[in-house]
């Protein structure tokens, strides 16, 4: 488990996806130190994806 980074550009962003990843296959236990790693990465990877890629008509 890395150290949780800001996402600030495509490469921050491509790491990130890389990152969060494994999770998809072995899932954290809620509450855990990689359960809130995960938590942390895909709120990071949210606010950028809104940032640079909103979706027409959703708000958040």
């Amino acid at each position: 488990m890395s150290k949780v980074q800001r996402i600030e550009s495509e490469a921050d962003y491509g790491r990130a996806l890389k990152e969060i990843e494994r999770y998809f296959v072995y899932e954290p236990a809620l509450g855990s130190r990689e359960g809130d790693h995960f938590n942390m990465l895909a709120a990071l990877i949210e606010s950028y994806e809104e940032k640079y890629w909103p979706i027409a008509g959703v708000q958040t």
